[in-house]
């Protein structure tokens, strides 16, 4: 607990980080520029002091569409693209059955 006082209360500022920014997560409003400070409660659970932070984060739906969605997409319609080749070119559907074996490996 703050001050080494022991007991239920806040620990003062708990965690704090310089500015931040990032492609995947969307940070409360003002971190890009101020940074951000969670205080922590302490909680009593018998002889043991509990310190309890709260991070407010969510991810950004553009990456998750870019990495997962499209990639998705793509390996689907390419998977089932060789159904439609003519089956006498069996060269071209088995270019078309590696594709999404490749697209796999990188992915992963």
């Amino acid at each position: 607990a703050r001050g080494g006082d022991i007991g239920p209360g806040t620990s003062g500022v708990g965690i704090s980080a310089a500015p931040m920014s990032s492609t995947i997560w969307e940070f409360t409003p003002d971190t890009k520029e101020v940074g951000f400070k969670t205080p922590g409660v302490v909680e009593v659970n018998g002889d043991k002091d509990f310190l309890t932070l709260i991070f407010s984060f969510s991810r950004q739906s553009k990456y998750y569409i870019d990495q997962v969605i499209v990639p998705s997409f793509l390996f689907v319609f390419v998977s089932y693209m060789q159904f439609w080749v003519d089956p006498n070119i069996a060269p071209a559907r088995a270019f078309l059955a590696v594709i999404p074996v490749l697209i796999m490996r990188t992915l992963s």
